[in-house]
């Protein structure tokens, strides 16, 4: 199924790139535009169908961990730097705060990249020119006021109970999230309903798949926000 999926919509974005590089021929403006339409079009259906056989796998029980041994630092600074162009692109500010001498951590670094990807991106999407956007990264021995304080209606696996863990938090100053969509954030296909939310291309698939994700590495992840003024996301890790 992944197969039968991913491989003719690859040749589609791969033919209509090189059409519009003129590869194969001259192209006019118009017909350029177009072109850069249907690739556009094309990478976010793949994305989507990505995400979809992401959770199917997820749900199915078959997603597997490849564990590796690295440094958040490593992990946050390498997505603060491929996502540069878009933060400039809309004139944001992104810093990064990391807790120095962070100690290693044991997770799947390509899913814990596409989580942070995730979220960090979703930053970048809904924060308007000249906003700020905060990453913040620390490591705690013991982690039970945290759970307590910040995530207290999660369900909490053992591995994470008063065992030492790292807590990511990324903040912005973006259009925030309405106290009614709250509770929903992590559903399925849900987007907040605001006319700016509207106008950005989504599918609402991108948090579920990130808080399932966090769950299989036995972290948690919640949200604060207010409406006009900001959002933020945490997330806790065992260091394993």
């Amino acid at each position: 199924m992944s197969h039968e999926l991913r491989t003719p919509l690859n040749a589609v974005i791969g033919y209509t790139e090189a059409l519009s590089d003129g590869d194969l021929g001259p192209v006019n403006e118009d017909q350029k535009r177009s072109l850069q339409e249907v690739y556009r079009n094309g990478q976010n259906l793949l994305d989507l169908i990505n995400s979809l056989l992401d959770l199917a796998k997820l749900e199915s029980g078959k997603m597997e961990l490849c564990l590796q041994s690295f440094t958040l630092h490593d992990l946050i600074d390498d997505i603060s730097t491929s996502l540069k162009p878009l933060v400039a692109k809309k004139g944001l500010k992104l810093r990064v705060h990391t807790q120095e001498d962070l100690p290693h951590i044991t997770a799947d670094t390509v899913k814990m990249r596409q989580v942070l990807l995730n979220l960090v991106g979703n930053s970048i999407k809904f924060t308007e020119k000249d906003g700020d956007i905060d990453i913040f990264v620390e490591y705690h021995e013991d982690t039970h006021e945290l759970i307590q304080n910040i995530f207290s209606q999660e369900k909490v696996a053992d591995e994470i109970k008063n065992n030492p863990a790292f807590l990511i938090r990324i903040r912005d100053t973006g259009i925030g999230i309405k106290a009614d969509d709250l509770p929903h954030i992590f559903d399925l296909f849900k987007q907040a309903d605001s006319s700016f939310t509207r106008r950005h291309e989504g599918t609402g698939l991108g948090l579920a798949l990130s808080k399932e994700l966090v769950s299989l590495h036995s972290g948690l992840i919640a949200v604060t926000s207010q409406y006009n003024r900001g959002t933020e996301f945490r997330i806790l890790l065992p260091q394993m």
